[in-house]
């Protein structure tokens, strides 16, 4: 099946910017992961990093979407992954 943006070059020849963990980003598997186009990608990026993603990847996934899209920044998951939550008392 054809992807969205063709093939895997063609995929890996799009700005970085459009991916939520792109290539060379120190904890990538080599090439541009979880696009982010729009704010529904972005929301599709964190569930997809939540279910198959490592520790490094969702800190790295979370952080770059709420930098994208600032209305995400605040969402409860987001506190989780990233430590702003309320701590242990």
């Amino acid at each position: 099946m054809a992807s969205k943006y063709g093939s895997r070059g063609a995929r890996n020849r799009q700005s970085s910017a459009n991916f939520a963990l792109p290539k060379g980003s120190g904890v990538d598997k080599g090439d541009n992961e979880y696009p982010m186009q729009n704010l529904a990608h972005a929301r599709n990026a964190r569930a997809r990093v939540m279910q198959h993603g490592t520790p490094a990847e969702q800190k790295t996934v979370f952080r770059r979407t709420g930098a994208k899209y600032p209305q995400l920044k605040g969402t409860p998951a987001a506190k989780k992954v990233l430590g702003k939550g309320k701590g242990k008392k």
